[in-house]
């Protein structure tokens, strides 16, 4: 909890909306949206100032009692984009907000945010039970004030086919999908594809390039929740040389703000769960407004991230339908510019897993196919595979007897009949 003491204006949650007007990279469209709260019984005479980089506006605004919000937007001509890890570096920009009245400062705030602009390619149903492969601009959607997909239970549809047609070319498995709306149908946030062989799995696109999805689960961090910056920040340095440009914050079991400020450094996309575990596996949420109130103000704080990809209700699986067209409506009302997917697998994405060795060359071919939320448990290689990486003269074999140095370690290496051991010191 936190008390605050201010003046009659304060400025509430900025939410700043980035668009490519064009269809390319050569300018952006910036978008500030700035709540006003006015806690007095009067209309108060103010000025907001707003600005990033060499931007700076001034803005006379009349904030009656109650507030309102103002949305500027500035076209910003060759933008230093944000672009996930190996797709170029991830721009990050610092907007300043302040509001004064009555001669004074009475607020101000500071945000963090990258321009760039993410759409998806999607399979959905549409009214007459057809199948379209279709990319949707939910930016452009929430300018236009349309909501054009449905995630509710009853709106996400089997698409035909089987699960073995997602090797076979040409042809869709069967699986999951949402629905259009019904402006959705007509909407110019939705366009049609020619290309279907994808259908019916997900396909992030960033600044209007596929992105060619690598990563996987980031579970519990620390058993103790000692996540500061220091010791988070290693594993974030190690996923990007790794090559992943990808993470789902599984079942949102990270909640502060320096993991999104470091994926948002790194240049790794965030897939982000809210906090219901596996369907018919664990008890369902007790308190869904309390729920729901916890996911307001998680989108509400973090939105601005330009590494969060999308919203997850639940893994694996629906949460219950209070529950989901609840998360669904905050989605929109909250963001507008993200997917929301009731199910972290099998709508829109393939099964989880797997969850045991898998020969290598499968991950270049049946696991790249398609979308899936992770990866995770993927076991040591066998001990065939494993010795190949050992010089030959000493591959499977224990050291010579004596004391013997490996790396920085000292230690005795000993020999018996039934076994080969070193032992450090």
């Amino acid at each position: 909890m936190r008390l605050e003491d201010g003046d009659a204006v304060r400025i509430g949650d900025p939410q700043i909306v980035t668009t490519l007007p064009g269809g390319d990279t050569r300018q952006m469209l910036v978008e500030l949206d700035i709540p006003l709260q006015n806690t007095g019984a009067r209309t108060v005479a103010a000025e907001v100032s707003a600005g990033f980089d060499d931007v700076a506006l001034r803005i006379p605004v009349q904030v009656p009692p109650g507030g309102i919000t103002i949305r500027p937007k500035v076209l910003v001509t060759n933008p230093k984009l944000w672009w996930p890890n190996g797709y170029g570096a991830p721009a990050l920009h610092t907007a300043h907000f302040a509001v004064r009245a009555d001669g004074a400062e009475s607020d101000h705030r500071q945000v963090r945010f990258g321009m760039r602009q993410i759409t998806y390619e999607l399979s959905l149903m549409d009214s007459g039970g057809h199948l379209r492969r279709v990319e949707v601009d939910y930016a452009h959607a929430r300018a236009l004030g349309q909501r054009v997909t449905d995630g509710r239970h009853e709106a996400v549809r089997r698409s035909a086919g089987t699960m073995a047609d997602a090797t076979t070319p040409g042809i869709a498995p069967r699986g999951w999908v949402n629905s259009l709306t019904a402006e959705g149908e007509h909407s110019a946030a939705v366009r049609d594809l020619a290309d279907t062989r994808l259908t019916p799995f997900l396909i992030l696109k960033v600044n209007g390039v596929r992105i060619a999805a690598r990563g996987g689960s980031w579970g519990t961090d620390d058993m103790m929740k000692r996540i500061s910056r220091e010791r988070l920040e290693p594993y974030f340095r190690l996923h990007r040389e790794a090559g992943v440009n990808i993470i789902r914050n599984w079942m949102g079991q990270n909640t502060e703000p320096v993991f999104y400020d470091l994926a948002d450094e790194y240049g790794l996309l965030i897939t982000n769960d809210f906090w219901n575990s596996t369907e018919n596996y664990q008890m369902e949420p007790a308190d869904v407004p309390l729920f729901l109130a916890n996911a307001a103000d998680t989108i509400a704080r973090y939105r601005n991230h330009p590494s969060i990809a999308l919203w997850f209700g639940r893994n694996e699986g629906m949460p219950p339908p209070p529950l989901n067209e609840g998360l669904q409506n905050l989605v929109y009302g909250l963001d507008g510019t993200r997917w929301y997917n009731g199910s972290s697998n099998e709508v829109s994405l393939w099964f989880s897993g797997p969850y045991n060795y898998r020969e290598p060359a499968e991950y270049f071919t049946t696991h790249a196919k398609v979308s899936r939320s992770r990866w995770e448990r993927l076991r040591s290689p066998r001990w065939r595979r494993s010795r190949r990486s050992f010089p030959r003269r000493t591959a499977g074999r224990c050291p010579t007897p004596g004391r013997i140095t490996i790396g920085t370690r000292t230690g005795t290496a000993t020999r018996t009949a039934s076994s080969r051991r070193w032992t450090p010191n």
